[in-house]
């Protein structure tokens, strides 16, 4: 909530459990989407660390526990998860499949 004048004045939480809508007064807001990776559509697939990451295979590269498979962003970046390092991960993951295609050529 607030105004282009004043800026932040405060925010309005909406439940999506039923509860009453909540306003509170603030002067600025950080919005974080969630801390959990979404890697339920793998199906088990690819290994995970204990948290839930898709596991790096080899060190400062993108391979993952499936030959070919290259992994990028958040779902596989525990410790910054930030959108810059997830597109610059993207671009990593797209230069490690590109290397493995040209790799595996016959």
């Amino acid at each position: 909530m607030g105004t282009d004048e004043a800026g932040v004045t405060g925010v309005r939480l909406a439940s999506v459990v039923g509860e009453p809508t909540l306003e509170l007064e603030a002067a600025g807001v950080f919005v974080a989407i969630g801390h959990r990776p979404n890697v339920a559509f793998l199906g088990g697939q690819l290994e995970l660390t204990e948290n839930g990451f898709i596991k790096r295979t080899v060190p400062f590269r993108t391979d993952t526990s499936v030959a070919g498979v290259f992994a990028a962003g958040d779902v596989a970046d525990e410790r910054y998860r930030q959108a810059v390092v997830a597109a610059a991960s993207g671009a990593c993951a797209a230069l490690d499949a590109e290397r493995f295609l040209l790799a595996t050529e016959n």
